[in-house]
């Protein structure tokens, strides 16, 4: 029997359609109570669905299978929750090293020297504001959205650059003027991505902590908060980071005190910003 609390919203509904609708594929991120093995991928197989990724980190996977199986997958006691592979885009305007008061920080000489932190965005362009003398601070580069690592969209940059610029050549400087930089790219050329790709990425900045000393994860990103942070497959990841000992520092989107609901301009914080382990930042 088919427990609709282990459906996200979206995938309520859609289990819910016609059979002329069902049969058509949907690509999801099931959680499981017990760390996937091969013969839950098998099983989801043997409902026509096809695994994507192991997310081993969140006891979970990304798979695509049919609308009409998602009842079936539902009544296996092993799944915790099924919810959508779902678009995020990018947040974060503008913001400035006074406002978070670095500018005294680097005066003392806090300047964030071998720190490492990761942003989790559409890749760096490999600009002279990312080099101390002939070290490239972009220290490791990886992109879960295909070809380049290399930003084709621009906001990662303009993170980096806020994040970690020195202002070489012009007067802009970051927060951590010799800090270290793991770029891992989850939005394309257009500044869209998925929860998956970002699930991904999580996880290999925790796997890579050591190696690069990563103390920071940036996440100037969102979408929709659809269900509880405790279902939430992307908070779910941003917590795994925080038990891992990286702080994840997450914007708030980019919706402000929009009334379109009626509600004051209440709840438009995106996830994983409603996340209670992460620091969420609003501007």
């Amino acid at each position: 029997v088919w427990s609709g609390v282990k459906l996200s919203p979206e995938l309520q509904t859609a289990a819910a359609q016609s059979k002329a609708t069902a049969d058509a594929n949907v690509e999801v991120i099931v959680q499981y109570r017990v760390a996937p093995t091969a013969s839950h991928h098998q099983r989801v197989a043997a409902l026509g669905g096809k695994l994507h990724v192991a997310m081993a980190h969140i006891q979970g996977a990304h798979y695509t299978l049919p609308k009409s199986a998602l009842a079936t997958l539902a009544g296996d006691p092993d799944v915790a929750y099924i919810s959508l592979n779902r678009p995020v885009k990018v947040m974060f305007d503008n913001i400035t090293d006074g406002t978070v008061h670095s500018d005294y920080a680097n005066g003392i000489g806090q300047t964030g020297a071998g720190i490492g932190v990761a942003i989790i965005d559409s890749g760096i362009v490999d600009l002279p504001d990312f080099h101390t003398g002939s070290t490239n601070r972009i220290v490791y580069q990886q992109s879960f959205v295909g070809g380049t690592p290399a930003d084709q969209y621009g906001h990662g940059t303009h993170v980096a650059g806020i994040l970690a610029g020195n202002g070489f050549g012009g007067s802009y400087l970051g927060t951590i003027l010799e800090g270290n930089i793991v770029s891992l790219k989850v939005l394309d050329q257009n500044g869209q991505g998925s929860d998956a790709t970002v699930i991904q990425a999580i996880n290999t900045a925790i796997s890579l902590k050591s190696q690069y000393n990563i103390k920071v994860i940036n996440l100037s990103l969102g979408r929709p908060v659809y269900e509880s942070a405790a279902n939430d497959p992307l908070c779910i990841a941003v917590e795994k980071a925080w038990k891992a000992g990286i702080t994840v520092v997450v914007a708030a989107g980019n919706n402000g005190r929009d009334n379109t609901g009626g509600i004051g301009g209440y709840g438009t914080i995106t996830a994983p910003g409603n996340d209670p382990y992460v620091i969420t930042v609003g501007c």
